[in-house]
This record gives C-alpha cells, structure tokens and sequence, in this order.
C-alpha cells in the first residue's frame, strides 16, 4: 500500500529584501555599495538575531573589466565585513553577467569578541575569452567587530584596483532571504 504525503508550502514570507531597479554602477578605486532600490529592508533592528539564524543572498548583473585588472566583491554590514572573494584577476569581459552568491549563519550573540557569524560563498562571471566561467569562492568566520546588540544594515560593496573607465560593474537582481 502506497501512503501519500502531503507537503504544504509554507505560507510565511521568508524575504526580506527584493531589488526592484538597477544598482549603481562601479567603477573606480572606491568602496561602492552596488545594491540599487528595493523592497523590504536589509536592516536587522539591535538584538533581534538569534543564535542559527541563516540567511541568503543571491544578486545577478552585468560585468565588464579590463584584462588583468583587480576585483574585490564583499558583503559588509554595519560594524564589519562578513566576507568576501578578496581580489580576482579579472580577464576581459564585455557585457558579461556576473552572479554573486552569499550564506551567512549567526554562531553566536553578543557585542564585538562575542558575537560571531559565518559567511560562505562564492562570485562567478563570464569571459570574453571562450565566454567560459571563471571565479572565486571564499568562507569567514567574523568574529572581532560583529555586533547583534545594535543594528545591522547589510550592503554588498565593490572595489576596483584602477580607475580605468571600461571597469564596470552593476547589480540586476538582488533578493535576501531568511532560510533558518
């Protein structure tokens, strides 16, 4: 006898932020947030987290860069950075579509020395050249400056390694979403 399961989909809304226009676009030596309007927040009010709390954050867009230029894709909040690709030798690419993927967990509470989140994920793009993928992925465990006692604004920032004009990067799509 076969028994049947049933699976409700869950009818509570684990997003929390959903980009509704384009990103600013990146192109210099500078920390630039590339996170463009939305809806919902990417603040978490002080004390709110919990330990397990996970989350994840997937952003899509297009990339262009010079051959051999340097690339820094990272995910900041308020008190510190979470984690990030540290740099990429980019090869050239010509209205190329990046995809930068992130999953954070709260380890534990507290001020700065106390409060530690792990970060995991990765930054993958196309090349010019064969239009192969190419990438970086990276884990961080920060627990020195993360903060839950006040609150956290996540932001996703770009650096680049010159300030040469064909360098240009900008954010689609960005939906954050509770997973635990």
């Amino acid at each position: 006898m076969n028994t049947l399961i049933s699976i409700t989909p869950s009818t509570t809304n684990k997003g929390l932020f959903a980009q509704i226009g384009e990103g600013p676009i990146a192109t210099g030596t500078l920390d630039t947030s590339i996170v463009g309007p939305g809806v919902g927040t990417l603040t978490v009010p002080a004390n709110a987290f919990q330990v397990g709390d996970s989350f994840k954050a997937t952003l899509y867009g297009h990339i262009d860069s010079a051959n051999n230029e340097d690339l820094i894709v990272k995910l900041d909040c308020t008190t510190a950075s979470l984690g990030g690709t540290g740099t990429i030798s980019m090869p050239q690419c010509t209205n190329q579509h990046f995809e930068f993927e992130v999953q954070f967990t709260i380890r534990s509470l507290g001020g700065p020395g106390a409060a530690a989140v792990l970060t995991a994920g990765f930054f993958t793009f196309s090349k010019d050249a064969s239009n192969a993928f190419e990438g970086a992925d990276f884990t961080n465990e920060e627990n020195t400056l993360f903060d839950t006692t006040v609150p956290q604004t996540l932001d996703v920032k770009v650096l680049w390694g010159s300030n040469d004009p064909t360098n240009k990067i900008y954010v689609e799509s960005f939906v954050l979403t509770k997973i635990f």
